[in-house]
């Protein structure tokens, strides 16, 4: 099962890999190529949906399509996601 934390240092890591082209730590660059490659091999995946969540246009705290999006997303692809957290949908 995967964890919100290691897909998060994953996103972060790929992010920085594409802002900087190399790194002087020898140890990070394979984990900045990993995350580099994984992003842009979902790339469309990854696009899709970030132009759904901009298509439903739903206003703060209201965002009922695009919280269910990224529910299902997180569950195919192996988290276990809690709705209904803090009194909020």
């Amino acid at each position: 099962m995967k964890s919100i934390s290691h897909i998060i240092l994953l996103l972060v890591i790929g992010c920085n890999c594409l802002a900087q082209k190399s790194s002087p730590d020898k140890t990070i660059n394979p984990l900045k190529n990993e995350a580099a490659n994984y992003l842009q091999s979902n790339y469309g995946k990854y696009k899709t949906i970030a132009i759904s969540i901009w298509d439903y246009a739903e206003v703060g705290f209201k965002e009922n399509k695009s919280s269910l999006l990224l529910q299902n997303t997180l569950k195919e692809n192996g988290f276990n996601v809690e709705a209904g957290v803090a009194g909020m949908p």
